[in-house]
């Protein structure tokens, strides 16, 4: 605002007036397909079905996930604003990319009730593939399952994971399968899970 010797203040008054408006970017959603919405329906009876066969499942579950630890932030916290006309929508950004970003880098954690019992990262700029995924289920997870007094024959641990390739590739469920570890049925809610990952 120096370059026209005016105020930021008197600069936002002056756009104001002319009637535009700081819109914020807002994330805009994607409907799932209606295969994706029955095969949901179809693994909500057969979840249902098995807690009903034995409630205490609910206590076996293991949830895994992975996550960013550090990902792209724009430098400038006003990028996701624009200025528009007060009837316009405010803008949208479904992804942002961080293909260009080295250093972030991406954990994957276990949780089983409410603690952290078994977590690992990549390098940074790694992305999560199947063999990575494995790696982390059998030198992280298995050893904890193997010496925990909750898991044995009768009450084997039940895997909740997501549908990423990495978690339903045949390697890694045959390695689940060999452990005699149980999935718990759990489709796509959303298609734009993360979309910091994509």
């Amino acid at each position: 605002m120096l370059q026209l010797g005016i105020s930021q203040a008197s600069a936002g008054r002056a756009i104001k007036a002319a009637g535009f408006r700081w819109k914020a970017t807002r994330w805009v959603p994607h409907e799932l397909t209606d295969a994706q919405k029955e095969a949901r329906v179809v693994a909500a009876v057969h979840n249902l079905q098995m807690f009903r066969r034995d409630a205490r499942m609910l206590g076996r579950i293991i949830s895994i996930d992975e996550t960013y630890i550090q990902y792209y932030t724009p430098p400038d916290p006003n990028k996701a604003h624009e200025w528009r006309l007060s009837d316009e929508p405010p803008p949208t950004q479904a992804t942002l990319s961080l293909s260009d970003r080295a250093d972030k880098v991406v954990l994957v954690i276990a949780v089983f009730q409410d603690q952290i019992v078994a977590w690992d990262y990549l390098e940074p700029g790694q992305q999560m593939v199947k063999e990575s995924y494995l790696s982390f289920l059998n030198e992280s997870l298995r050893p904890y399952i193997e010496r925990s007094d909750h898991f044995n024959q009768r009450n084997r641990p039940i895997i909740l994971q997501d549908n990423a390739s990495s978690h339903t590739s045949r390697l890694v469920q045959n390695f689940i399968s060999e452990q005699n570890w149980l999935i718990l049925d759990h489709p796509a809610w959303s298609p734009d899970m993360n979309p910091l990952g994509k």
